[in-house]
C-alpha cells in the first residue's frame, strides 16, 4: 500500500526509524535519550586527555668538565693536564729504540737470506736438489723424510721476521710523519712540570727531549696565525668561557677557548685575502688614471711585483701548499692583475680615440 506524503501513516512510519546513535563508552544508545549527550562529551574529553602528547622536556645544558684539582698529585694530575687541552698532548716517539729494533730485525733478515741462498746453491749442484728447487711438493716430501733443516721451515722463519720487520717499519714511518710540537707548547709543558712537580725528576725528563717529541694535535694550515693570536691573548688576556675556566682554579694555569681562536684566525685570513684582492686593483686603477703612461707603467709594475711577493709569502706561511702549488697560485694571481691592467689601458686608449 502506498502512503502519500504528509499523511498520518507517513508520519508514523518516520517515527519508527532509528534515531542517530552515539557511543558513550559502555552502551550503544540513541542520541535522543535523556542524559546521553553529557556522558558522550565527558567520554570524549577523557580520551583526549589520555591520547594527548606530553610536552617535550628541554634538555639540560649541564656539561661535565674534568678539573685538574680533582686528581691527586702524580700521574693522575699529569694525565688530566695532558687531556685538558690538545696542545699538551706531547709524548716521545722513541726514535732511537725504533731504529735499534729495525737494525736488529734487518740483520736477522740478512742472515736468513744468506742461509736461503746457500741452501739453494747446494741443491742446484745435484739432480735431486734441482728437482726440489723446481717443485715445492717434492721439496716438502724431502723435508719430511729428512730430519735436518728444510727450506720450508726456513721460509716460515723468514716470514715471521719479515712481518715483524714490516710492522716496525710502518710504525716508525707513522711516528716520523707526526707533527712536531711548537716551542711555545713545549715551554708550557715544561713550566707545568717544573712548577707542579707531579712526577719525579727521572720520569719527567721526557719533556726535555726536544728532537724526540711529537704531538697528537693535528697540524693546521694557519698555525703561524694561531701562535700570533695566542701571544696576543697572553699579553692582553680576556675573560674565558665558563667551561674553559672551570678546568682549573689555579690562576697560573691559563686556558684559551679554541673556538674563539679559530673564529678570530678565520677573520684575519679573510681580511688578508680581501686586502690582497682589493688593494692592488685599486692601486693599479689609481695609477693608471692619475699619471701619464710612462710613469703609470713603472708604478703598475712595482705594484704587481710587491703584490705577487706578498701573496706568495701568505701562501707559504698560512697554508701547507707545496712549492709547485705556491708557484702555480702566484702565477695565476699575477696573471689576473696583468689582465686588469691591460683592460684599463685598452679602456684609456678607446676613451682617447673617442675624444679626438
Amino acid at each position: 500500500m502506498e502512503i502519500a506524503p504528509g499523511s498520518p501513516a507517513s508520519y508514523h512510519e518516520k517515527s519508527r526509524l532509528p534515531s542517530p546513535t552515539a557511543y558513550d563508552g559502555s552502551t550503544l544508545a540513541s542520541a535522543s535519550s535523556p542524559g546521553i549527550r553529557p556522558a558522550a562529551f565527558r567520554n570524549k574529553h577523557h580520551w583526549h586527555k589520555r591520547l594527548a602528547w606530553k610536552k617535550s622536556v628541554k634538555p639540560s645544558n649541564k656539561t661535565v668538565i674534568r678539573k685538574l684539582e680533582d686528581h691527586p698529585i702524580g700521574y693522575p694530575r699529569q694525565s688530566a693536564f695532558a687531556d685538558s687541552d690538545e696542545s699538551f698532548m706531547i709524548f716521545r716517539r722513541f726514535g732511537y729504540i725504533h731504529a735499534r729494533l729495525l737494525m736488529q730485525r734487518q740483520d736477522e733478515l740478512r742472515q736468513l737470506e744468506d742461509e736461503l741462498e746457500e741452501m739453494d746453491k747446494v741443491d742446484s749442484k745435484s739432480d735431486a736438489g734441482q728437482l726440489c728447487l723446481q717443485s715445492r711438493e717434492m721439496d716438502d716430501r724431502r723435508s719430511r723424510r729428512e730430519q735436518g733443516a728444510s727450506r720450508s721451515a726456513l721460509l716460515h722463519k723468514i716470514e715471521d721476521v719479515a712481518l715483524r720487520y714490516g710492522e716496525l717499519l710502518q710504525q716508525a714511518q707513522n711516528l716520523v710523519a707526526m707533527n712536531k710540537p711548537p716551542m711555545r707548547e713545549q715551554i708550557s709543558l715544561r713550566t707545568y712540570i717544573e712548577n707542579r712537580q707531579c712526577l719525579v725528576e727521572a720520569e719527567s725528563a721526557f719533556a726535555y727531549h726536544k728532537e724526540d717529541l711529537v704531538t697528537l694535535r693535528p697540524g693546521r694550515d694557519h698555525s703561524f696565525v694561531d701562535a700570533f693570536v695566542e701571544h696576543l691573548l697572553k699579553e692582553y688576556p680576556c675573560k674565558p668561557l665558563k667551561e674553559t675556566a672551570s678546568k682549573s682554579h689555579d690562576p697560573r694555569v691559563r686556558y684559551f677557548t679554541r673556538g674563539r681562536i679559530n673564529a678570530f684566525v678565520t677573520l684575519i685570513i679573510t681580511s688578508i685575502i680581501l686586502a690582497l684582492l682589493v688593494v692592488p686593483i685599486w692601486l693599479l686603477y689609481h695609477f693608471s688614471v692619475s699619471f701619464n703612461a710612462t710613469r703609470s707603467n713603472v708604478l703598475c709594475m712595482g705594484v704587481l711585483l710587491v703584490a705577487t711577493l706578498v701573496f706568495s709569502a701568505v701562501l707559504s706561511l698560512f697554508t701547507k701548499a707545496r712549492r709547485h702549488e705556491v708557484l702555480a697560485a702566484s702565477a695565476g694571481y699575477c696573471a689576473v692583475l696583468v689582465v686588469f691592467v691591460g683592460n684599463i689601458g685598452n679602456a684609456g686608449i678607446s676613451d682617447g680615440m673617442s675624444l679626438s
